[in-house]
């Protein structure tokens, strides 16, 4: 199966609203499409989605997140970062699965997956 990978790396509003919403648009139609779907959430992203300020943009992009997971769509942070930085925890319970990013990015390139950055 043909896969797409969507990467939040950057934290500004409107890298986290563009990514986290063309991944839920891809997410309504890449099953009848036969593309499977991953997002992973690396650097400033990753620290957007767990930071404090969770207001405006960033309580969207969270939302955003959490309907990507409810709909079954594997969606993970670097195992190094949320480590480091106190947040494996409650990434794992909001439903984010944790995998060393350069695990990760080989995997995507074995899978020969389509990957996008925002």
């Amino acid at each position: 199966m043909k896969k797409t990978v969507v990467v939040i790396f950057n934290d500004n509003d409107a890298a986290l609203y563009a990514g986290s919403n063309v991944a839920l648009r891809m997410a309504e139609v890449n099953k009848e499409r036969k593309v499977e779907l991953e997002v992973f959430l690396f650097g400033p992203g990753q620290n957007a989605y767990s930071g404090e300020d969770q207001e405006g943009p960033k309580a969207n992009f969270k939302e955003t997140i959490g309907k990507l997971i409810q709909a079954g769509i594997p969606v993970s942070a670097c195992t190094n970062a949320a480590e480091a930085n106190g947040t494996a925890e409650a990434l794992r319970k909001d439903g984010l699965q944790l995998e060393f990013a350069r695990d990760a990015f080989l995997r995507y390139a074995e899978e020969h997956a389509a990957v996008i950055t925002f």
